[in-house]
């Protein structure tokens, strides 16, 4: 983790005594994101051979999180449950990003 990024963290994760949980839980949601990326029905190689090592969690969040959203829009019948689910993503993303994520893929 770069210092830029450590300093927008929130407050309780600077702290020394929690980061080895921060760590955890990162490479805990980072696995996940690996298996959804590994294991979807969908024909699309998102981790190949050639991709490097250093960057498959981060293509395999990006492709997770897409995959959630994609998945959210064309598998569920009902606009207006789906709607509903797509802006309950779209906040999950807005409390991610102030730093309370709450989903395993954010």
């Amino acid at each position: 983790m770069t210092p830029e990024w450590t300093a927008r963290l929130p407050a309780w994760k600077n702290d020394a005594s929690n980061m080895s949980f921060f760590r955890f839980a990162l490479r805990r949601a980072q696995l996940h994101c690996v298996r959804i990326a590994l294991g979807h029905y969908e024909n699309f190689f998102v981790l190949g051979p050639l991709t490097p090592l250093r960057f498959t969690p981060h293509l395999a969040a990006l492709y997770a999180f897409s995959r959630y959203a994609d998945d959210l829009a064309d598998e569920i019948t009902d606009d207006r449950e789906g709607l509903k689910r797509l802006e309950s993503w779209r906040q999950e993303l807005r409390n991610t990003l102030e730093g309370h994520p709450s989903h395993r893929i954010t």
